[in-house]
């Protein structure tokens, strides 16, 4: 329930009013120790937190993730889907092939700050997550560039809830450089 107040008092005002999907990307601070990023305000602060692009550099073998947030302003629980897909970019489909996984609450007892990441339910071509009222999920999207071709591999993600979509565009600039074949 606090939670859902602090998302609901700070969603509000402006720019954010009325909108009840939020897609919002918060770079974390390295200069914290790891896994400060799980404990940051629940909600986007301004509007340069809202995400429409995503571009990251990757080497080829190399398993390349970043999270992204997703914020419902609803009196109710409702699902949101999220699917990947490709608009350009040659070699295998890197955003088909996409791992997209919610992030889970940590086990008890478990010490120092750890992701728990949860394979999401799969409905056709989509990837659907369980929402509760006025709430924020980490969705974590993670590319496997095994085998990509070097160059500039584009793509979009896409979520819906309650009838509004929102789209982040993902740049992936593959390097033609090849790493070990391995996944720690």
């Amino acid at each position: 329930p606090l939670l859902t107040d602090a998302i609901r008092q700070n969603l509000t005002g402006a720019p954010f009013a009325g909108a009840r999907l939020l897609v919002w990307h918060r770079d974390p601070d390295h200069d914290r120790f790891q896994g400060a990023h799980m404990m940051h305000h629940p909600c986007p602060v301004d509007q340069k937190e809202i995400v429409n692009k995503v571009e990251r550099m990757a080497g080829i073998n190399e398993h390349e993730r970043f999270p992204l947030y997703v914020t419902t302003q609803s009196d109710r629980t409702g699902t949101v889907s999220i699917r990947a897909a490709r608009i350009s970019g040659t070699g295998p489909d890197l955003f088909k092939n996409a791992n997209i996984r919610a992030q889970g609450k940590p086990a008890a007892g478990v010490e120092g700050p750890t992701v728990y990441l949860s394979d999401l339910e799969r409905k056709d071509d989509a990837r659907i997550i369980r929402v509760a009222p006025c709430d924020t999920q980490t969705v974590w999207v993670e590319f496997n560039t095994k085998d990509a071709a070097p160059g500039v591999h584009k793509g979009e993600i896409g979520f819906s809830f309650d009838g509004v979509e929102r789209k982040v565009e993902v740049q992936l600039n593959i390097r033609d450089v090849a790493l070990p074949d391995y996944h720690l």
